[in-house]
């Protein structure tokens, strides 16, 4: 799976903005004739033909171009500062439609030009259970699922916060972090970093087994409510534990997670946990015994191996 980077503008295109001084280009459009590319099955830059891209008809997430009019009804295409595709035929120009809010990531020579519209910095692709966040400068970019990075390549600036360009993603996390994902006991593993309990198991099946043991070396949990109660042991090498914010709602005494903690990190997975699903707001926090003791009538039981 490919995600769009942005476009590679030509010489002629570039040499117009230098002449302009990269300053009020917002009504003009940029010849291009390769795209840049974030493939997800090798997490690696590359840029693709226009051309070979619309004869093979592959598809690039994130990518407005219709191949057929470029194809059939036009001689080349540019791209506006708001991600309008144009068309340009010797008799005419047709421009394609746009998304709700688009800018234009243009690139020349393998180097983000000054000319980005409402790009600034970063470009996020955003799914409501994972994300991807991509330095346009540097390339440096993070993959995360549930909020836990689970792949990452260079570091992403400190000053990386919500501005920036974004887009939704609408496909499934297992299709797109294919490479990255395994599945052992009806458990998602992500980059062997993380793994996702209950999320893609039919929670219409009361007979599905309620225990898993997690494999050793993953660093994080997410646990989602299901309509039966759910058992994991937890490995030593995991850091946190995060259980779906809708529990509240779900969990009861038949509909409960027990979790077998290690001996080795009871302290500090318990401590977590209490803090996550707010405890001290009822008065809970102090002691591991009151804390145990409360995430238990909270039904998230807890017991200890080791």
């Amino acid at each position: 799976m490919r995600l769009l980077l942005g476009y590679n503008i030509t010489d002629r295109a570039y040499a117009y903005m230098k002449e302009k001084e990269f300053k009020g280009l917002e009504r003009d459009s940029f010849e291009f004739d390769s795209i840049k590319v974030l493939d997800l099955d090798s997490f690696s830059f590359y840029d693709m033909d226009l051309r070979e891209c619309a004869e093979y008809d592959i598809e690039i997430l994130g990518c407005n171009i219709v191949y057929a009019k470029y194809l059939y009804s036009c001689d080349y295409v540019k791209v506006t500062l708001k991600g309008e595709i144009v068309y340009h035929s010797n008799s005419m120009n047709f421009f394609s439609s746009s998304f709700k809010k688009e800018c234009s990531r243009l690139f020349y020579k393998g180097k983000l030009t000054p000319v980005t519209g409402s790009c600034d910095r970063y470009l996020t692709y955003k799914n409501n259970n994972y994300t991807i966040i991509i330095e346009l400068e540097t390339l440096n970019f993070e993959v995360r699922a549930y909020d836990f990075i689970v792949y990452k390549s260079g570091t992403l600036s400190e000053y990386y916060g919500d501005f920036g360009f974004s887009m939704d993603i609408h496909r499934e996390l297992k299709e797109t972090l294919r490479s990255l994902v395994t599945e052992e006991d009806k458990i998602v593993y992500v980059g062997d970093i993380l793994a996702i309990c209950g999320r893609y198991i039919r929670t219409d099946n009361s007979s599905s087994s309620a225990e898993s043991m997690l494999k050793n070396g993953i660093k994080y949990v997410y646990i989602a409510i299901t309509t039966y109660a759910q058992t994991f042991v937890i490995p030593p090498t995991v850091e946190k534990i995060s259980i779906d914010s809708k529990f509240k709602n779900y969990l009861s005494m038949h509909n409960h997670i027990k979790l077998l903690l290690p001996k080795v990190k009871l302290d500090s997975l318990v401590c977590q946990l209490a803090k996550e699903m707010k405890l001290s707001e009822d008065g809970y926090l102090g002691t591991l015994e009151k804390e145990i003791d409360a995430l238990n009538k909270r039904n998230v039981l807890i017991e200890v191996y080791g």
